[in-house]
């Protein structure tokens, strides 16, 4: 039997890698973080992992796993990295 996530697990666990990450960021840097700026940069990393999502309109049949795993690289990179990739390529 074939084991896949669905859609719930992929998103859930998207998010919580989101939250992870930033929860990580702040245990390795020496800069003041309040809660608010936690939950702030936690929201903002869930959503641009979810992004991923998209792929979906392009390839219906995408597996979930591939999903999360762009999901996980978005979130890897960053909000601010992804903003300046893209400044990048609309400038070329």
């Amino acid at each position: 039997m074939k084991e896949t996530l669905s859609h719930y697990q992929t998103v859930l666990a998207i998010i919580i890698a989101g939250i992870m990450g930033v929860l990580a960021r702040w245990l390795s840097c020496s800069e003041t973080m309040t809660f608010s700026q936690f939950v702030g940069r936690s929201i903002l990393n869930g959503l641009s992992g979810l992004a991923a999502y998209t792929i979906i309109l392009f390839y219906p049949d995408a597996d979930n796993r591939a999903i999360a795993g762009i999901g996980l690289a978005i979130i890897a990179l960053g909000p601010t990295s992804l903003e300046m990739l893209f400044q990048r390529l609309v400038r070329k």
